[in-house]
């Protein structure tokens, strides 16, 4: 989950940065464990959905204490030619649990 200010960058191209997620301690403290090249959405505080990824860390080499670097590899967001392919309805938000 991002700030809804973050997805300007996502938005105009920028992969996401560690240091833009607001939960990395649920991400990190979750049962799964994740590898590199593994798929995320990337969802805002307002519960959008704008956009999804691959992981370029580990669960285990994520670093919460001292965020740095990149997260995700952002392969498709909204605006981008699979989103103008389709119909461009928001997708439908998220529910955490």
């Amino acid at each position: 989950m991002i700030f809804d200010e973050t997805s300007e960058y996502i938005l105009n191209g920028a992969d996401l940065m560690l240091k833009g997620i607001l939960n990395k301690k649920q991400i990190k403290n979750n049962e799964f464990n994740f590898g590199i090249g593994e798929f995320f959405y990337v969802q805002t505080i307002s519960g959008k959905i704008i956009g999804i990824g691959t992981t370029l860390v580990t669960k285990l080499t994520m670093n919460i204490d001292n965020p740095s670097g990149k997260f995700l590899k952002i392969i498709h967001k909204i605006g981008d030619g699979l989103w103008n392919a389709g119909n461009k309805k928001d997708l439908p938000p998220v529910e955490m649990n």
